[in-house]
């Protein structure tokens, strides 16, 4: 039997078996030139990128890294190698979270990974500040590289990202101001830096952002109104900063507000709501500990709460706040410990207004929180007895 060891059929020597009209033939030559054109293109792109991630990690401290044992010298950037995903041949998602990676991001590939847009490097070892050149990301939409050891201020290349989502670079060494197109966000979270300055005030109407984290800064000034144009709004934690204001009020007419921090600031003055019936509606977690507010408890607050008020006995699996990509968290207090919620059960409700100046009686009309689950008045003013409503 004889056996075919090559054949070899160019595209040019085809023509005596081509019975297609002239212009047919011609379409199909063209058709299979551009395919060629873009397969070398995709093959050359994903060369410039393996080389590219190569480079970068021959800058890591720890070269002998177990993780990144995959990132061989190869022409294929998508090859096999850990925490790299692609998409029609191109880098699309890059994941070495918790990867005991120990370096910088000086040497990071930038400007030849122009399809980057999913890029976590949280729970490294990175140190150094954030290159300028983070802004030739132009496609990136999620960014984490929190739990590091990053310092300086935050590049303002970070807020020409047009299509950037979500921003997650808590618990480092950042300081200096938070950028104004913060504000346009949809999750941002910088908790646990030493950032200073004001809050951005360029909220604008039909603002996308869902979580602002903030939380163990150095924040002065007041809380900007514009807030009140995040009607996705679903939480915010401006928690152990040094504020200095009198009560925000008019949050309570976020229709998605679900968790309000602001302990541990310089708030004050008393607490009074509006006469509207729609306040704080999906409020469960508020925190207003260790301030300075005075005079007697809201009760007008407390008759609103509507999500404290009522069991929701329909779920049969916990939910947690937050999406795919991204659990909130919060600080609480719970008999005299601090401590953090890494993911927020949607059923968790908790008021805490201890360490304040309140005065007076407890209203008995927070009896009537029967979803309530932890509260916490100690270190007030208050007088009196527990009312009869908590133990019906």
């Amino acid at each position: 039997m004889n056996i075919l060891h090559h054949l070899s059929l160019p595209l040019f020597n085809m023509r005596k078996a081509d019975h297609r009209q002239p212009a047919e033939s011609a379409g199909y030559k063209i058709c299979l030139v551009r395919m060629f054109f873009t397969l070398f293109t995709i093959t050359f792109a994903s060369t410039e990128e393996a080389t590219a991630l190569l480079k970068w990690k021959a800058t890591f401290k720890n070269q002998n890294n177990s993780l990144l044992v995959s990132w061989k010298p190869s022409p294929d950037a998508c090859n096999d190698r850990y925490g790299v995903v692609c998409f029609n041949g191109r880098v699309n998602r890059l994941n070495i979270r918790n990867a005991s990676v120990f370096g910088t991001l000086y040497a990071f590939p930038f400007s030849s990974l122009p399809f980057l847009k999913y890029v976590d490097l949280s729970m490294n070892n990175l140190f150094g500040t954030i290159p300028p050149e983070i802004g030739n990301l132009t496609n990136l939409i999620y960014l984490n590289l929190s739990v590091n050891q990053i310092s300086g201020t935050i590049p303002p290349q970070i807020g020409s990202l047009a299509r950037i989502q979500a921003l997650h670079i808590f618990e480092n060494h950042l300081n200096g101001s938070i950028l104004e197109e913060i504000g346009y966000l949809r999750i941002t979270d910088m908790k646990h830096n030493n950032l200073s300055g004001t809050l951005p005030t360029t909220f604008s109407i039909g603002s996308a952002l869902r979580s602002f984290n903030l939380d163990g800064n150095k924040l002065e000034g007041k809380i900007p109104q514009f807030l009140e144009n995040c009607q996705q709004l679903e939480v915010l934690d401006l928690g152990d900063n040094l504020l200095n204001d009198t009560f925000p009020m008019w949050l309570g007419t976020l229709p998605e507000l679900r968790v309000l921090s602001m302990r541990l600031n310089k708030l004050h003055g008393s607490i009074r709501t509006s006469g509207s019936e729609q306040m704080f509606l999906e409020l469960r977690i508020f925190d207003l500990s260790r301030n300075d507010f005075s005079k007697n408890l809201p009760t007008s607050l407390f008759q609103h709460l509507k999500a404290m008020r009522t069991i929701d006995q329909t779920s049969k699996e916990p939910r947690y706040l937050g999406d795919s990509y991204y659990h909130d968290s919060v600080m609480v207090s719970s008999k005299g410990l601090e401590l953090e919620l890494l993911q927020i059960l949607t059923i968790y409700t908790t008021i805490d207004l201890s360490n304040n100046k309140f005065e007076g009686y407890i209203p008995s009309i927070m009896g009537d929180l029967i979803a309530l689950l932890v509260l916490n008045l100690s270190h007030n003013g208050l007088q009196g007895h527990i009312p009869p409503s908590f133990f019906s």
